[in-house]
């Protein structure tokens, strides 16, 4: 699975407050692709915290959901 990622980002990205927000750990590379620069120790790290104290953890990518126009992990292939 990791070998079809596009490296485009936008499964890290999530609402926070209810706006759409990349991981602060989310770098853009000059080619375009991104890059998490905690990769190896993301999981389990705390991404982002909401004005109410809700926070979100960074997980597996199977975890996420991934019916992004483009994505090759999209389930529903499109």
């Amino acid at each position: 699975m990791e070998n079809k990622c596009l490296c485009c980002g936008k499964c890290c990205y999530g609402i926070v407050d209810g706006i759409s927000k990349p991981c602060p750990y989310l770098k853009e590379l000059k080619n375009g692709k991104t890059k998490c620069i905690i990769y190896k120790k993301r999981l389990g790290t705390i991404i982002s915290k909401d004005s109410k104290g809700n926070i979100r953890i960074c997980g597996f990518r199977k975890e996420t959901d991934n019916s992004y126009l483009g994505c090759p992990l999209n389930p529903l292939k499109n």
